[in-house]
């Protein structure tokens, strides 16, 4: 037979089953799984054409950081080639911010996302006038998670505003 088509490809997340979309005329693959799932060890069910063999074979962890590639054998030796890309859905929850650290003096402050306006305005005021300021915040448990705005213009103020929307990746 020369049959070499994948047919399925799910991979399972916690008690769900996601079903990958395939599209056979491109040879492409493409799940997105919830946000939080590790990706780096996705063992996904493959079914394949009868009598074809898939490389890496069905149940086979696999890292989806990036595409990753599926060979479809088929019983006579003819392969297809399919792109699988596992997408994550991004982080809706809502930051709450508790403290904050400037110039290594930790401070408190309260600016809860879920329960306030869409922004919060972060005002510092230096003890003479400053021509910009760079502000980094970023997520205490996972140091790439960080949003910098940088500079910022104060017009030889003491006082410099940014606005955050709440949105955490490096930007």
């Amino acid at each position: 037979s020369s049959a070499r088509a994948l047919t399925s490809f799910d991979i399972s997340v916690g008690t769900s089953t996601i079903a990958g979309v395939i599209d056979g005329a491109a040879h492409t693959v493409s799940l997105t799984v919830p946000f939080g799932t590790d990706v780096r060890v996705l063992a996904p069910t493959i079914t394949v054409s009868p009598q074809a063999t898939s490389s890496p074979a069905s149940l086979s962890a696999q890292d989806f950081t990036s595409p990753a590639t599926y060979t479809i054998t088929a019983e006579n030796g003819e392969t297809q080639s399919y792109m699988v890309t596992v997408t994550i859905t991004p982080d809706t929850t809502s930051p709450t911010i508790t403290i904050y650290t400037f110039n290594d003096v930790e401070g408190n402050i309260t600016a809860d996302f879920a329960t306030t306006t869409p922004t919060v305005t972060i005002a510092l005021t230096a003890s003479e006038n400053v021509d910009w300021v760079s502000i980094t915040i970023e997520d205490q448990n996972d140091s790439d998670n960080y949003r910098r705005f940088l500079p910022k213009v104060c017009d030889g103020d003491a006082v410099c505003t940014v606005s955050w929307d709440g949105i955490l990746s490096p930007v």
